[in-house]
């Protein structure tokens, strides 16, 4: 499915995938999981648990296949904050805690690695600041290493905008900044990044509208373009991208009209690019539905192709396979993951297949380095 008007359908494959839960709640979270889920998916759209691992609160999962990890948050208010390193056996049988260190800030809450796979980055939601460390050759920490940013400010909103709350960390593709959404100072920060020392500059700030609570990101695949997800406002945002120069494109709502009508309160969580780099898909947590987008980087445009029913309730991550073929939801209050299967003709179709049982899923991780 490289070309978006493409009618063929990509290899059948079969995949792996963790899927991170809350085991432990906190404010309005409702929390039943156990930690990190290892899930396989047939290239017919079958899915099976394989194993788990016992975590506290791995709310987002990162793969390094070079390292034969999976980084997860553990999104915790207290000492209990960390960074863990799960090694992923060569049989693909099991999870195993192989490093862990304790993150000084509260609700670490997103990670995201460097493209050298030297350096890690963690967003802590309540604390206000990002931490980088130091990755060693064997892929766990280096705790001496790295560099912290301590962000502050605050928004409109009189309960989510009261502080600084960065919601993400994201290295651009060749790994000289790292852009930071702040969703209670409605701002994406841009630090230039050091990839020798693990240290970053002064940043370069985009504004983004007043209230709309900046949450999540992607680079699209050809690198020229930000897809920005804004939470309080439930809107996408298409920014053009060069050499770390932001300039806003496009807007558009993440809402279907008619979905956003009858429901009351939405906001918008996960995003997927997919492998395409046209197309994208975005989960709204409210409406429980996803919706899936086309952009083109040259020209900025952004268009809304369709809106579909997540399969559950407050769907927090989605994630589209390596293949291109598989959009899965992951329903935090729901205790489900839904499988759907993605077509061009030319226009994005969406056909429910199937669904596991997942206690309060978090976030979704594909293993690209197992399929067959």
């Amino acid at each position: 499915m490289g070309h978006p008007g493409s009618t063929a359908l990509p290899p059948v494959l079969s995949f792996r995938f963790a899927v991170g839960s809350y085991t432990e709640s906190y404010g309005d979270f409702r929390a039943r999981g156990n930690g990190i889920s290892e899930i396989g998916l047939s290239g017919e759209g079958a899915l099976r648990h394989i194993n788990s691992a016992t975590l506290l609160n791995p709310s987002y999962l990162r793969h390094s296949a070079a390292h034969r990890r999976v980084y997860a948050t553990i999104e915790a208010a207290d000492r209990r904050a960390a960074l863990v390193a799960l090694e992923l056996s060569r049989s693909g049988t099991r999870l195993r805690v192989s490093a862990r260190i304790p993150v000084e800030g509260r609700l670490p809450c997103h990670v995201d690695l460097h493209p050298s796979g030297r350096w890690i980055a963690c967003a802590c939601y309540d604390s206000g600041n990002v931490l980088v460390k130091g990755i060693s050759d064997s892929g766990d920490f280096d705790p001496d290493s790295g560099s912290e940013i301590l962000r502050s400010g605050s928004g409109p909103h009189p309960v989510r905008q009261t502080g600084s709350h960065p919601h993400a960390a994201l290295f651009s593709p060749d790994g000289r900044r790292l852009l930071v959404p702040d969703l209670g100072t409605d701002e994406l920060a841009v630090y230039p990044f050091d990839h020798q020392t693990g240290a970053c500059g002064m940043p370069v700030t985009w504004r983004a509208p007043s209230g709309s609570g900046p949450r999540t990101l992607a680079f699209s695949n050809c690198g020229q373009a930000v897809v920005l997800v804004s939470e309080l406002s439930s809107e996408v945002s298409i920014l053009q991208w060069r050499d770390g120069a932001i300039r806003h494109r496009a807007r558009l709502s993440s809402r279907d009209p008619v979905m956003a009508s009858s429901k009351t309160g939405n906001t918008a969580s996960g995003l997927s690019m997919h492998p395409d780099g046209v197309h994208f898909a975005v989960t709204n947590r409210g409406d429980d539905s996803i919706s899936v987008f086309r952009t083109d980087p040259r020209d900025g445009s952004l268009t809304r192709c369709l809106t579909i029913p997540s399969g559950g309730t407050k769907p927090r991550d989605c994630r589209f396979s390596p293949c291109g073929r598989w959009l899965i939801s992951a329903n935090q209050d729901s205790d489900s993951c839904i499988l759907f299967e993605v077509g061009f003709r030319p226009l994005p179709v969406v056909r429910r297949i199937a669904g596991i049982a997942v206690r309060s899923p978090s976030s979704i991780c594909f293993l690209a380095d197992h399929h067959e």
